[in-house]
């Protein structure tokens, strides 16, 4: 028996969950040791099938994370394998906020935010983060701040403060790829500050992160001054 192509995720999730047989298991594990597309696809649902043993829900909350799961696994739609990582960290996000939602109602806002710090919190201190200083441009240079990249985890944390808060537009922040394409997000601000948690498979193809001013609502590429950048080619 040979894997032609990539192993489907509801495949991987049998091979963890032990649902194959001698054979199979044989197979998969072979593929797994030449094919680094789906070894990664397989060591995210390794840890979210870890976590969801660990957090012991209660049964209630058993079925509901079984039935999310199922739902995933007999998915029909072939997934670009290159995605299929990203996807399963949103599922385990989802899990977790799930978990979060049925067994502390009373403190689900309060929850949420705890655990998007204390990820925040780690990604910054990981011995294999890069913390780089934001650069402002001529007219903001009372903008201050820093952005944490861990292209091992595939995530970038930023924190500015000194930013204008007003209703009349947007600050909206810009991932510059080095193929030249280009994604948003429009920022929230309160009190002149701003934190944001990114998480982008090709982290290491970015080139520059920066913001801009744009009309309230964002826009689908830059438009308005900038008011800071990264240079992350010549870091």
């Amino acid at each position: 028996m040979r894997v032609k192509g990539h192993i489907t995720e509801e495949q991987i999730i049998d091979y963890l969950l032990g649902n194959v047989n001698e054979e199979e298991k044989g197979t998969y594990q072979a593929h797994l040791n030449s094919c680094e597309d789906c070894r990664q696809v397989c060591l995210s649902w390794n840890e979210m099938l870890q976590v969801q043993e660990a957090l012991s829900p209660s049964t209630m909350v058993k079925q509901r994370l079984d039935v999310e799961i199922e739902k995933e696994r007999f998915t029909k739609k072939r997934r670009d394998p290159r995605k299929a990582l990203v996807i399963a960290s949103s599922v385990a996000a989802a899990i977790l906020l799930l978990v979060g939602l049925i067994t502390m109602p009373k403190q689900t806002i309060h929850t949420q935010n705890q655990s998007e710090d204390q990820l925040i919190h780690a990604i910054q201190n990981q011995p294999d983060t890069d913390r780089l200083e934001i650069t402002p441009v001529s007219n903001e240079q009372n903008l201050t701040g820093n952005v944490w990249i861990n292209e091992t985890n595939n995530k970038m944390v930023l924190e500015v403060n000194g930013l204008t808060d007003t209703g009349s537009y947007d600050h909206q922040l810009w991932i510059v790829y080095q193929n030249e394409d280009v994604h948003g997000n429009v920022l929230t601000v309160k009190d002149g500050f701003t934190k944001l948690l990114w998480t982008d498979s090709q982290i290491d193809q970015w080139s520059t992160i920066k913001a801009s001013l744009e009309p309230v609502g964002g826009s689908e590429t830059p438009t308005g001054p900038n008011t800071f950048f990264v240079d992350l080619v010549n870091r």
